[in-house]
């Protein structure tokens, strides 16, 4: 489901996070963050990034990924992630999502 989806991810950013790809920005003003606990997601290495969201929902470890959407084969294994992102806030910057492929 949805909830379990936003942990998955939020375990993944924070995994990211201590190998140095990302840096979840936070503000004192807690009003001011998203609902994963931050305010920008900078992310210091788009590669590794896009490889690790493509990873995590391919390798699909608790089925909540492929087939959420009624869909069996996801064409762009990020956009649902991407999508979440969107949802809670965070929007990329142009022409910083990474490999298309």
């Amino acid at each position: 489901n949805a909830l379990t989806r936003l942990g998955v991810l939020l375990d993944l950013l924070h995994r990211l996070q201590a190998e140095g790809v990302l840096e979840m920005v936070l503000r004192e003003n807690a009003e001011c963050q998203c609902v994963l606990g931050f305010h920008k997601l900078l992310v210091r290495e788009p590669l590794r990034f896009n490889t690790a969201i493509r990873e995590m929902v391919l390798a699909d470890k608790d089925g909540i990924w492929v087939g959420c959407n009624g869909k069996k084969n996801i064409k762009v294994p990020t956009g649902p992630v991407y999508e979440i992102l969107r949802q809670v806030g965070i929007h990329p910057k142009r022409n910083t999502r990474g490999p298309a492929a």
